[in-house]
This record gives C-alpha cells, structure tokens and sequence, in this order.
C-alpha cells in the first residue's frame, strides 16, 4: 500500500513538473537554429561545427536555414531579424533561446560561445521564440527587442544580408 502511494506521488509529482515545464514555455533542452546561406564560408564552417556538435551530445538539436537556397528560409530570417531588431543582418546567425550570435569565427571563439548559450538554457530554461514565428508566422510576436541577447562580437565574420 505504501508502496503503491509512494509510485503514485511521485508520478505525480512528475507531471506536475512537465506541466510546469510546458506552462513556462522554457525549454531545459533548448534548439539551436542556423540561419546560413549558400556559398557562404563562414556559414560552412559553422554548419560544420553545429553537424559535430550534435554528434558529440544527442540532446543538442539544430535546424539549419538556408536563406538563398529557400525562399521559405529567407522569409523566415527576415520576420526573425525584425523581431530581434536587428538593424545589420548577416549571416551565419545563431539563435539559442534569446541568444543570438551573428558571425562565425572558429569551434575556440564562436563554437565555445554556442556551447555556453546551450549549457546556460539547461540551467536555466530558454523560450523557443523561432519556433512561435515558424509555426505562427510574423503576426506572433518573438518578444520585446530588448529581451534578445545579441552577441555581434564575430560580426566580421559574416556575411552582410
């Protein structure tokens, strides 16, 4: 019987938590999305560190965008950059919960700087603001500008859009 009880309470308690989760909107596991464009060698090599980095940690996800090879794509980087308010667009962009990262210099600088915005969203929890203008489109709002964290320090590494 208390045994019982005991599996009861902490099944519970479980989805308690979920519900809690889910009600937040914050995600412990947050998606990484990449915005990139064709021919792009910055985009590459970022690409490249993003495809390695899902190797080495399942629980890392990432979609990647590519802003000349789909037109979808290109919309959605433009609905995302209005939402940032970001007045100098370039590629690659990053986006890891409010985190944006626009450039991409080497796995040392800019891929140590993803790792941290994913291991801070794990600690913390990160909102999906992408996914709300993916599914939604740009009449649901990404957020208050100023609530982004952007991070423009690899800049030159980047392609202008």
């Amino acid at each position: 019987m208390v045994r019982r009880l005991f599996h009861k309470s902490m099944l519970l308690a479980v989805l308690v938590l979920a519900i809690a989760g889910a009600a937040t909107g914050k995600d412990l596991e947050p998606k990484i999305y990449y915005f990139g464009a064709t021919g792009c060698d910055f985009c590459s090599n970022g690409l490249a560190f993003l495809k390695r980095y899902t190797a080495e940690d399942d629980r890392v996800r990432f979609q990647d965008f590519d802003i000349i090879g789909s037109p979808d794509d290109a919309a959605l980087f433009v609905r995302v950059v209005n939402a940032i308010g970001l007045a100098d667009p370039r590629v690659p962009m990053t986006i890891v919960g409010r985190h944006v990262i626009v450039g991409y210099e080497d796995d040392g600088t800019t891929g140590r700087e993803i790792r941290v915005a994913v291991e801070q969203c794990r600690l913390n929890g990160c909102p999906d603001l992408v996914n709300g203008l993916i599914t939604f489109g740009p009449e649901i709002a990404a957020g208050n500008p100023k609530s982004w964290v952007v991070d423009q320090r690899f800049a030159k590494a980047a392609v202008p859009r």
